[in-house]
């Protein structure tokens, strides 16, 4: 990264002199977090000329840091402002300002000046006005040669305390800070390790210790810990990983600023989109040959178990009737006859196929109506239903389909839009409920609001990516999905109908059961 490449230059010119200061200023060009490590470990800062001087690194005084001011319009603090209030801290607020007058300094607001203290000094870990992903990039330069003596030389410039209380404060707070510093120090050491169990895997036993020799990962201390360690599964194990994830947090909080940094440095080259664009390329002859090749194969094994189960069907008895039947049969000519049952009716015993029913909006404008709907969930592939209709197609009063899910199970399925003529044992087989966007869709349905809905029936919301989001929808529990209506981006429908039946089988498995059809009820 260029930013970086910069401070490992300056590294390899001079060595470090600054410990886990000079650690940082030569892996991150940031001020903001070089004038807070240079405090907390008491380096020596030096403002030479146009520049702050960090160790064997230099920043422009006026470069901009991550921490944003509460003033109008919030711009980001110089860090010479920063480094200003550091040296005079002890001021009173109108001495304060009378020195950044007279040192042409941006002075820092009287709202600002505790929380940013705190930070610099250690005292807190972060602070709401730091914006790493808005701040400007700025690029750190070695020091010269011949200004790098005299700069590292020269001691940080810190108000001397007055008298012995003050000294004795500014001691104790020393202290307390290296105290916070080793305790948060610690706990990064401990979720770290937590860190490295979680990601080892369930069989990997990594004791985390924290405070007293306690064991991070399990809160409820030894006894508990080593019950929760034995069990493989269960609620045991699901409360270890929670406690050992809580402990692990220190350690992934630890350089979340760095890291936010660096990403703001990177550029991205290719992503999962990019990867799928072949430039130069018309036709993928190889994969169109695969997916034909496939689809036939499908086909021809469709058509055998049709053909068996028809087998199966003709080569069955008919069911001979009982005695008590024939016994009871009336003569011929009786007015009390009966007409025999239609050929077509299921064989005795055996309960029809169930159909479930998907309901789908009746408006043209929206994405997914009777118009392009039998494309979509069959084909993968979504056409405008404007479109169609001005090609002259017709609008089919219902379509029928049949939908293989991957556990093997099947389900029948109709589509229709007009839902008010369905009775009440029709509502009980209604899978799912396409939703365009308006109340006035389930208007005379049975339910007491849009939450009673989709409580009982799943409900699903499709629009293409250039319509903007329904207000309405984002308040109903519904299934969300977007795609491109671009014929390049085809791919992205596939992925669209393949979530959206996924969504159709989890919510049959726990609320439709007996729509779904098991490979043994398939015969």
């Amino acid at each position: 990264r260029p930013p970086t490449s910069v401070c490992c230059a300056a590294a390899a010119a001079a060595p470090a002199a600054g410990g886990f200061a000079m650690d940082i200023a030569d892996t991150l060009s940031d001020p903001l977090t070089l004038l807070r490590r240079f405090t907390m470990t008491k380096q020596p800062v030096k403002l030479v000329g146009d520049y702050l001087v960090f160790g064997r690194v230099r920043f422009p005084r006026a470069a901009p840091t991550a921490y944003r001011a509460s003033t109008k319009g919030k711009p980001f603090y110089p860090v010479d402002a920063l480094w200003f209030l550091l040296q005079k801290q002890s001021l009173k607020p109108g001495e304060y300002l009378r020195e950044c007058t007279s040192n042409q300094m941006m002075p820092v607001s009287r709202p600002d000046q505790r929380a940013l203290l705190a930070y610099l000094n250690g005292t807190a870990d972060s602070s709401p006005a730091i914006d790493m992903t808005g701040a400007t990039i700025v690029t750190a330069e070695p020091v010269p040669a011949d200004e790098g003596a005299t700069s590292a030389a020269a001691p940080m410039e810190l108000d001397e305390p007055d008298d012995l209380e003050d000294a004795q404060a500014r001691e104790e707070a020393a202290a307390a800070v290296a105290k916070a510093a080793a305790e948060k120090e610690r706990e990064e050491a401990a979720g770290k390790a937590a860190l490295a169990a979680l990601l080892a895997g369930p069989h990997a036993q990594v004791a985390v210790e924290a405070d007293g020799g306690a064991d991070a990962a399990d809160g409820d201390g030894g006894g508990g810990g080593g019950a929760e360690a034995a069990a493989p599964d269960g609620d045991g194990k699901k409360k270890k990983s929670k406690n050992m994830m809580g402990a692990a947090k220190a350690y992934i909080k630890a350089d979340r600023a760095a890291t936010a940094a660096i990403l703001k440095r990177e550029k991205t080259l290719r992503d999962r989109r990019a990867i799928l664009c072949a430039p130069g390329v018309s036709s993928f002859q190889s994969v169109t040959h695969i997916l034909e090749a496939f689809k036939a194969q499908q086909k021809a094994l469709e058509r055998e178990e049709q053909k068996a189960r028809r087998d199966r069907s003709a080569a069955k008895p008919p069911p001979q009737p009982s005695s008590s039947s024939t016994s009871s049969r009336p003569r011929a000519g009786s007015s009390s006859s009966k007409a025999a049952p239609p050929a077509s009716a299921p064989p005795a015993g055996k309960a029809p196929k169930p159909v479930a029913t998907i309901v789908v909006p009746a408006a043209i404008t929206s994405a997914v109506n009777l118009w392009n709907v039998s494309q979509l969930l069959r084909e993968k592939r979504w056409i405008s239903p404007v479109e169609l209709k001005q090609s002259g197609a017709a609008k089919p009063a219902e379509i029928k389909l049949e939908h293989c899910f991957e556990d093997g199970s099947r389900a029948r399925f109709l589509v229709i839009e007009n839902a008010n003529k369905l009775s009440e044992a029709e509502w009980r087989n209604v899978a799912c409920v396409i939703v365009q966007g308006a109340a006035w869709q389930f208007k005379g349905w049975p339910f007491k609001s849009e939450a009673d809905l989709f409580t009982k029936v799943l409900g699903v919301h499709m629009r293409t990516r250039d319509e903007t989001p329904n207000q309405l929808v984002k308040s109903w529990n519904v299934e969300k999905y977007a795609f491109s209506k671009e014929k390049v981006n085809q791919h992205d429908v596939a992925v669209t109908v393949s979530s959206f039946w996924q969504a159709v089988h989890k919510s049959m498995t726990v609320q439709k059961p007996h729509l779904l059809m098991k490979p043994h009820q398939l015969s």
